[in-house]
C-alpha cells in the first residue's frame, strides 16, 4: 500500500504543479541558457491610471539564477515615498525543480532610507530584499502592488536587464480611462501592440520573448541603446497635488519653472545672514 501511494504521490507531483507557474529549470531552453548567469522566467508589469491621482502598479517577476554571479539580479528593491504606497508585497523561492523552497512575506523585506550619502534630505525609502539561497540554480518569484497620488512618473518597461540575462516572457500593459492623452515613446521594439477597448478602459499591450543573452565585447557601444523600451507620460497630470501640462518639452519646462521651482530661491533674512556666516572666510 505504501509503494502504491509513493508511486500515486509520483504521478501526482508533475499535474499539481500545473496549476502554478512550473519553475522546473529544465523547462527552459537551451539557447536561454547560453552565456546567461540568470533567466527572467516571466515579468508581467500592469499599470493602470484610475485617475491622475491613483494609479496602481502590479508586477509579478519570476528569475532563475543559475551561479554566483546572477544572484544580484535576484535581489528585489521597492521604492516608496508620501506620494506612493505599498499595498502587497509577497515571494517565493524554488529549487531546480520547480519544487517550493522558501515563502517570502512582507516583514521579510528590509525597511531603509533610499537617501544617498550626498543627498541632506529626501524621504524616499525602500524595501528591499535579498535571497538567502545558494543550492543553484533556483528560481525566485515576486508579487507586488504600487499605488501613486501622481501620473507625471510612470513606470517604464524594459525586458532585457542585463546582457548575460535571457529572457523568456515579459510582458508591459498599461490601461487608462478613454481618451486619456499621453505622449508615448517605443525604442526597438519590433513586435506588435495589442489593443483593447472596453465601455471605461483603453488598454495597450506589448510583449517580448525569447530574448537570448548576449556576449560581453570591450569598448562595444552602450547595450542600453539597443535595448527595447516603453516610455509613457500623460499629457495632462498631477504632481505632488500640482496640475500640469506635457504636450511638449517647451510646456513641461515652464510647468517645473512656474509651479514646481516658483518662490523656491525666496529665502528670509535671517537664512541669508546664516548662509554668510557659514560661507566667509
Amino acid at each position: 500500500m505504501k509503494i502504491v501511494f509513493i508511486n500515486l504521490l509520483y504521478f501526482l507531483l508533475p499535474i499539481l504543479a500545473i496549476g502554478q507557474d512550473n519553475y522546473d529549470v529544465a523547462n527552459i531552453p537551451s539557447t536561454l541558457k547560453s552565456r546567461a548567469v540568470a533567466t527572467v522566467r516571466n515579468d508581467k508589469t500592469v499599470v493602470e491610471i484610475k485617475s491622475p491621482e491613483q494609479v496602481i502598479t502590479t508586477i509579478t517577476c519570476a528569475i532563475t539564477v543559475y551561479n554566483k554571479n546572477g544572484d544580484r539580479y535576484a535581489t528585489l528593491p521597492v521604492y516608496y515615498n508620501k506620494s506612493t504606497e505599498i499595498k502587497s508585497l509577497k515571494g517565493a523561492i524554488y529549487n531546480e525543480m520547480g519544487i517550493l523552497q522558501k515563502k517570502i512575506a512582507t516583514k521579510d523585506f528590509k525597511d531603509i532610507s533610499a537617501v544617498d550619502n550626498s543627498t541632506m534630505f529626501a524621504d524616499s525609502r525602500v524595501k528591499l530584499f535579498v535571497p538567502d539561497y545558494h543550492s543553484y540554480p533556483y528560481t525566485v518569484e515576486y508579487q507586488y502592488e504600487v499605488r501613486s497620488k501622481q501620473n507625471l512618473i510612470i513606470p517604464s518597461w524594459t525586458p532585457e536587464v542585463s546582457n548575460n540575462v535571457s529572457v523568456e516572457k515579459s510582458s508591459f500593459q498599461f490601461i487608462a480611462p478613454i481618451g486619456t492623452e499621453c505622449r508615448i515613446e517605443t525604442t526597438n521594439y519590433k513586435g506588435s501592440i495589442k489593443e483593447e477597448k472596453n465601455d471605461k478602459t483603453e488598454s495597450k499591450t506589448w510583449n517580448a520573448e525569447q530574448i537570448a543573452a548576449k556576449k560581453e565585447e570591450s569598448y562595444s557601444p552602450n547595450p542600453s541603446l539597443k535595448r527595447t523600451n516603453v516610455l509613457i507620460v500623460p499629457k495632462n497630470f498631477i504632481y505632488y497635488g500640482k496640475t500640469g501640462n506635457f504636450g511638449d518639452w517647451k510646456e513641461f519646462g515652464q510647468w517645473v519653472s512656474n509651479s514646481l521651482l516658483n518662490k523656491k530661491d525666496d529665502l528670509t533674512e535671517a537664512s541669508k545672514q546664516k548662509f554668510i556666516a557659514l560661507t566667509k572666510d
